[in-house]
């Protein structure tokens, strides 16, 4: 096989390694942006067990379907509660 043939040699691709700019500062065992930074401390007082939470969650669900439902039955009986009124 030729070089001419093969598109990824690095002859062809218009640069090498040694052309690249070296960063003094940069650390090859860096993960990116916070990894070498000291975690913080959590107080794990101030926060509320999985299950309460999910429990919780559940209970708002169930009390925002229940929600849903009165604001259908309001809008269904309105029409009647106006009429009912209007009568005096």
């Amino acid at each position: 096989m030729s070089e001419e043939k093969n598109p990824e040699s690095v002859e062809n691709t218009g640069s090498s390694a040694d052309d690249l700019i070296k960063d003094p500062n940069l650390d090859p065992n860096d993960m990116g942006e916070g990894a070498g930074e000291s975690k913080e401390e959590i107080d794990l007082e101030k926060y509320v067990e999985k299950e309460q939470y999910e429990e919780l969650e559940k209970k708002l669900g169930t009390q925002g379907d229940e929600l849903g439902e009165y604001r259908s039955f309001i809008k269904d009986i309105t029409p009647l509660m106006e009429k009912l009124e209007g009568k005096d």
